[in-house]
């Protein structure tokens, strides 16, 4: 049985997982524009969800699809490979690919601390650590 403990840290506004995790930037939009024009809100949401739709749902649907019956290995390569994609799609906007790799690292640590991550994640993670490794090597050795 979940705790009560654990259902409030999760319902938590201030859940450490990064900025706009949970609105997508709807504070940021409201405090430059303002609450009072509920078309221009109204057609900001309409947008992300549009953007979200198109951009990330295939992401989503395909690593779902990865996990159903596949060894540890297999999700973890597919989810690797999509993760990379993924990445490549979000580099040319700087802020957006930050959010992204913050918000994924938050996330990852938040389910370590809560006692959350199974053996997938961990296995996972551990393989995101090594190619971050293994490509700020090679980066490092390009420019010198």
């Amino acid at each position: 049985m979940v705790s009560n403990w654990l259902l409030c840290v999760l319902a938590d506004s201030a859940l450490p997982t990064g900025g706009f995790v949970a609105s997508a930037g709807l504070e940021a939009f409201v405090t430059l524009y303002g609450a009072r024009n509920l078309s221009m809100i109204r057609a900001f949401i309409e947008s992300n969800i549009a953007t979200f739709a198109a951009s990330a749902v295939p992401f989503l649907s395909q690593a779902y699809k990865s996990v159903s019956g596949a060894d540890n290995e297999t999700v973890i390569e597919t989810i690797m490979e999509l993760d990379h994609a993924y990445d490549c799609m979000l580099v040319s906007n700087a802020i957006s690919h930050r959010a992204s790799t913050a918000q994924g690292s938050s996330f990852a640590s938040l389910t370590d601390n809560l006692g959350l991550s199974s053996n997938l994640i961990k296995a996972l993670k551990k393989k995101i650590r090594v190619s971050s490794f293994e490509e700020f090597v090679l980066k490092s050795n390009a420019l010198s």
